[in-house]
């Protein structure tokens, strides 16, 4: 099972997506999951990020082997950024290229989707905000970057898969189809 925004008739629309079957779910979105509406053939439908987040919290140098290749220490403590939320695309959504860019890179990344507005929280209790998981491509322009002090946060820069949804241990994997020539 995995919760998916989608277009249904032209407008957008939250649902469960299980093998080729979608189920629509009512006006309340991911609040009810009983709430069903109708049946889509997952094939007649386009998919849509996940969520329309007010705000993407990010953390950079994550991955020790990325801050080598980086030439940049391991930082003792989380580097946090923010990207728009003007960058999350669906699955199939083209990513834009900056024109002015030679050397773009992606990463597959873990993201996580917080169902509250919460601050300040114990980490036990952190997993009861969490809607789901999914993947997120963190795509940068490494060149723009070293130019204007930002090489992410461009629209259309991270394309974002179907939730799996609670806190359940899953395998969530990244593929990236195909790179510009």
């Amino acid at each position: 099972m995995r919760l998916v925004r989608f277009l249904a008739k032209g407008s957008p629309a939250y649902g469960i997506l299980s093998n080729d079957e979608l189920l629509e779910l009512g006006e309340d979105g991911y609040a009810s999951l009983s709430s069903r509406r109708a049946v889509h053939r997952a094939a007649g439908v386009r998919l849509l990020a996940p969520c329309v987040p007010t705000k993407v919290v990010a953390v950079g140098l994550n991955y020790r082997d990325h801050a080598r290749e980086l030439g940049m220490a391991v930082p003792e403590t989380p580097v946090l950024f923010l990207k728009p939320p003007t960058t999350v695309i669906g699955p199939d959504d083209d990513i834009r290229y900056p024109a002015m860019s030679r050397q773009v890179d992606y990463e597959g990344e873990l993201g996580i989707v917080i169902k509250d507005r919460v601050s300040r929280i114990a980490p036990a209790e952190s997993r009861q905000h969490i809607l789901g998981y999914t993947c997120a491509n963190d795509v940068t322009a490494r060149d723009s970057r070293s130019r204007t002090g930002s090489g992410r946060g461009r629209r259309d820069s991270t394309p974002s898969a179907p939730l799996v949804p609670g806190s359940k241990r899953t395998l969530i994997r990244t593929i990236c189809r195909s790179r510009p020539g």
